[in-house]
């Protein structure tokens, strides 16, 4: 063969290495981003009632579903609520049932609006909801 010939297999056999290494490396990144098997996007949480008496009498039910990619709860996963200020949480389900479903109480000395975001297994979750106390 020629040099020239030798050269391009080279050439070729050194890229398709390395697009085969980029696509093995990429895709065990996308594996541990979600190795909890929640989808951040599918999960969803609510509050009830919207609004509660302050002086820590009543509390507002936050429950939340740990849905996977296929829409299917995903049970064994953590739960953790992020608040801002002082809050009391009493957990009533801190790791995920069949269905996915976690929950805590959560009740306030005083009147306000507090913004609560959710940790699943780990992984933050964007959504935010506001328990309002009067």
């Amino acid at each position: 063969m020629n040099r020239s010939l030798k050269i391009l297999l080279f050439l070729l056999f050194t890229l398709v290495l390395i697009s085969l290494m980029l696509f093995f490396f990429e895709s065990g990144m996308r594996n541990n981003a979600q190795a909890s098997g929640v989808s951040i996007e599918n999960t969803y949480c609510f509050a009830s009632p919207l609004k509660a008496r302050a002086g820590g009498a009543e509390k507002i039910r936050i429950t939340c579903f740990l849905i996977n990619e296929q829409g299917a709860g995903v049970s064994g996963k953590s739960f953790k609520l992020l608040v801002s200020q002082n809050l009391a949480i009493e957990y009533q389900q801190a790791t995920s049932d069949a269905l996915g479903k976690v929950g805590a109480d959560v009740a306030s000395q005083s009147p306000g609006q507090f913004p609560l975001s959710f940790v699943f297994d780990g992984h933050v979750s964007g959504q935010k909801i506001t328990a309002s106390f009067y």
